[in-house]
């Protein structure tokens, strides 16, 4: 195993992980040497180790097939999405900050020894080369795309993740519940294309889905098609956090209501946004005013809080130290932990 830190990124490859070259992408998929299923969550990793959530566990009796056997989602009981941090999880001690930090608490973390296949998003969409590309669902899917948003996906790559790259039944993959793409770009080519999914879902009601007790504005109806979008960065040197060294815990239990003056990286995992305070239960700490990093590590806020809004957050006061210093954040685990206060329609 060769561990090496990339652009301030403490990552490692594996040569028995099947797939895997370089580091762990964040939305690609690990199959484990017990055939359970891992999306590969954000961009920091200790060494040896990746970080992720569990998405589908080997059964028998499960109702979904992918890469030849039998799933349930392990993220849904009774039909309903289940709390990020009730979830089932494989915690490998590291041996490094990784292991204590709030910030991962609800994610997995995995020696890359357990990997016994990496699963890359499936590229090329649009290609006739691939099972991946040959589905008539992401090629539907993604004409619908283009019409909807125009020149915005120009300056992007666009790849298939979810279970639609994971080998489905052809039934399953002609007929999907929903489409999973991955887009990938500059901050500033993410940051527009992200706008032109919010400025479609806000201006035609027909596109709008509400999933998971809300609303969304970078999941988009599309000629019956449902569109499930996640971002990644082109450049590693954009990346928010990049050469994070440290996380530590200040204060539990910290709520704060702010309005968001920086979002550039507000579709991404995590989103991290600054918010300028409004009133939090740590007057003394957090004033009125104050400049506050947000970081949310959960996936429902992605592509939500935009420059201007207002939003609800309740988590843990952390300190963290990456490559620009050490500094305070408030760090969000569940989804019901923050909230668009200022939808930009009703019900949202």
């Amino acid at each position: 195993m060769a561990d090496r830190q990339d652009q301030g990124l403490v990552t490692s490859t594996s040569p028995a992980a099947e797939g895997m070259v370089g580091c762990p992408v964040d939305q690609d998929h690990l199959l484990l040497d017990d055939d359970t299923i891992v999306a590969v969550h954000g961009w920091h990793h200790p060494p040896g180790f990746v970080v992720g959530e569990v998405t589908y566990l080997p059964d028998d009796a499960g109702r979904q097939r992918l890469l030849g056997r039998n799933y349930r989602k392990a993220y849904v009981r009774d039909g309903l999405g289940l709390p990020e941090e009730r979830r089932y999880r494989i915690r490998d001690a590291t041996g490094s900050f990784f292991d204590d930090a709030q910030m991962f608490r609800a994610k997995s973390i995995i020696g890359v020894h357990r990997i016994k296949r990496y699963l890359p998003c499936a590229e090329g969409i649009g290609q006739k080369t691939g099972q991946v590309a040959a589905l008539e669902a992401v090629a539907s899917t993604w004409r619908s795309a283009r019409a909807l948003l125009g020149g915005t996906v120009d300056n992007v790559g666009v790849a298939v993740t979810g279970s639609l790259n994971l080998v489905p039944e052809a039934e399953y993959g002609q007929r999907p519940n929903d489409v999973d793409l991955v887009f990938t770009g500059s901050t500033a080519d993410i940051s527009e294309l992200v706008g032109a999914m919010s400025a479609a879902t806000r201006t035609n009601s027909e596109t709008r889905v509400y999933e998971y007790g809300k609303g969304w504005q970078i999941r988009i109806r599309a000629d019956g098609w449902l569109l499930c979008s996640f971002f990644r960065y082109a450049d590693r040197r954009e990346v928010a956090l990049r050469g994070l060294r440290n996380v530590r815990t200040r204060c539990d239990d910290v709520h704060v209501r702010g309005r968001v003056v920086d979002d550039t990286h507000n579709a991404y995992m995590p989103t991290v946004l600054t918010v300028e305070v409004i009133e939090s239960n740590l007057p003394g700490t957090l004033p009125k005013g104050h400049s506050l990093a947000v970081v949310i590590s959960h996936l429902r806020s992605r592509g939500e809080l935009f420059t201007g809004d207002i939003g609800a957050f309740d988590g843990s006061l952390v300190e963290i130290t990456d490559g620009s210093g050490s500094y305070l954040a408030l760090s969000v685990l569940d989804g019901d932990s923050s909230r668009l206060l200022t939808p930009p329609w009703r019900p949202y």
